[in-house]
């Protein structure tokens, strides 16, 4: 019977005997390719996150001018159905939204904390409007005398709505 013998070093023996081992024999990855891998997707991974940041801004200033849309007609709806005069402030230093009549405060809101934007106000940082029973706004009331405006700002973006004297909302392209 005839005795088989084999190394443990099968790839010194392969090189003792003038046949060298393969390259493609090995498993796993080396250092450097591992390292350019781990390069080339952090590079795709923060242009991806700048991106989406960016669609976040656009987005959170889309839904935080729509709010205020909204905030806008339930000072006319609440003025009308309670017969007395609802006040809308915007306070930018605050990123604050209010509705109140003279007597109770019906909803406030903080833009900044809701979607993480930055309001400001025009012509000051406190704007006042005040709607009327008859459902347009009392320009006795009204902190200011042309025009007023609300500025929803989250990075580059920015987007505004105005109201008129009277009580009407307004938007840059309509004006």
């Amino acid at each position: 019977m005839a005795r088989i013998w084999c190394s443990p070093f099968p790839a010194y023996d392969a090189h003792a005997q003038g046949v060298s081992p393969k390259m493609n024999d090995r498993k796993g990855f080396t250092l450097v390719e591992m390292v350019v891998v781990i390069m080339v997707a952090s590079v795709i991974l923060a242009s991806t996150v700048r991106s989406f940041g960016d669609v976040g801004d656009r987005r959170a200033v889309v839904a935080a001018q729509a709010t205020f849309e909204g905030m806008h007609a339930r000072a006319r709806a609440q003025a009308i159905e309670k017969g007395t005069i609802v006040e809308l402030h915007v306070d930018g230093s605050e990123d604050l939204v209010w509705l109140q009549t003279a007597s109770e405060q019906l909803e406030i809101l903080d833009f900044n904390e809701v979607y993480g934007i930055d309001l400001q106000g025009y012509p000051t940082d406190d704007v006042k409007l005040c709607m009327s029973p008859r459902g347009f706004a009392e320009t006795t009331c009204n902190s200011f005398p042309s025009l007023g405006a609300a500025f929803f700002v989250a990075g580059d973006e920015i987007l505004w709505a105005a109201f008129l004297p009277l009580g009407q909302l307004v938007y840059p392209d309509s004006i």
